[in-house]
């Protein structure tokens, strides 16, 4: 039985990504992913259309259907738990779970790994997978409900998982071109994965000497949760302190939104990583709406331009920035 008291486990030695900040017995929001293992038949397939009538939604295969029942039966073991919205995609699973009760002698993990090992086992028992075969990979990744707005922001990441992917399917010259996004009612050039902007945990990476020391100790805080989870690191990326967060970013597999502040060509394209990046779908640059060739060196700009547009972004709600087709 695992001791309330007790510090949460190092992320490295158990295969999970987690806030060691946080009791993870604690009454809570938190998002959790479970990335399927090779070799197990997909959990679903993504039917619909990105432009049609018929909105994307995942048609679970009998292993999705076994692992939606095998959730559904440990949960009734913990009515402590619920699950609030969750997305069985091919390879992963998403899904936001309210801790409503403290745990008492049990935390998070317990909870997790249980479902994690009844959905194995009910895979074995059908033939789906062999006998030392495990449904997932080892481990899973949490986010915690930190603030105002995240929790509108997760339903809609989870909702709009099955549309985020045909894009990627279907439309990969989306990340591979310059396209035009207006956000909070401004019009900007973009290039690379324009979805970013809808990622519920975008930070800003604005690195300044004007910190006291507890914002620094804020800053450093949310930039290391923000390489955890995974999220998405806003910055314009120029101070030589910036610019180990980007090499950290993309190091630990998060992903980025860079700001600057002169305007992209009609046929621009980023060079060597970055347009990696950008073809992956782990960058997003954001840019004047229009290109003046006589403005080309990236620095910071008039007044912090690009400091206060960063921060902007990652404080705006998703229906504040949509895709606008070029005129």
């Amino acid at each position: 039985m695992e001791n309330s008291s007790r510090k949460p486990k190092d992320p490295a030695r158990s295969g999970c990504r987690r806030a060691n900040f946080h009791d993870y017995s604690s009454p809570a929001f938190y998002m959790i992913t479970i990335n399927k293992n090779s070799g197990v038949p997909a959990f679903s397939t993504i039917e619909g259309e990105v432009r049609g009538a018929v909105r994307p939604f995942c048609r679970l295969s009998e292993s999705g259907w076994q692992i939606s029942r095998s959730f559904g039966e440990i949960l009734v073991e913990y009515p402590q738990c619920r699950i609030v919205r969750q997305v069985i995609m091919p390879d992963h699973i998403h899904f936001i779970m309210e801790v409503r009760q403290y745990l008492e002698g049990f935390t998070l993990s317990k909870v997790i790994n249980r479902m994690m090992g009844r959905c194995t086992s009910s895979l074995r028992k059908s033939g789906l997978i062999g006998s030392e075969t495990s449904a997932f990979t080892r481990g899973f990744n949490d986010k915690l409900l930190m603030r105002d707005g995240q929790f509108h922001n997760w339903l809609n990441y989870i909702s709009e998982n099955p549309r985020r992917r045909l894009i990627q399917r279907q439309c990969r010259e989306y990340f591979t071109r310059r396209q035009v996004v207006e956000i909070a009612g401004e019009l900007r050039s973009v290039y690379g994965n324009f979805m970013l902007l809808r990622h519920p945990e975008k930070v800003p990476g604005i690195v300044s000497s004007r910190y006291s020391e507890a914002e620094r100790a804020e800053y450093e805080r949310r930039w290391t949760e923000c390489f955890r989870s995974r999220g998405v690191l806003v910055s314009p990326f120029i101070s030589k302190a910036e610019k180990e967060l980007y090499r950290q970013a993309v190091d630990s597999g998060a992903s980025l939104i860079q700001i600057v502040n002169e305007g992209l060509p009609e046929r621009y394209k980023p060079y060597g990583e970055q347009f990696a990046l950008c073809a992956s779908g782990r960058l997003l640059i954001i840019a004047a709406p229009t290109y003046d060739c006589a403005k080309q060196a990236r620095g910071r700009g008039d007044g912090k331009w690009v400091d206060t547009r960063a921060r902007e972004i990652c404080s705006l709600t998703v229906e504040a920035m949509r895709l606008r087709r070029p005129d």
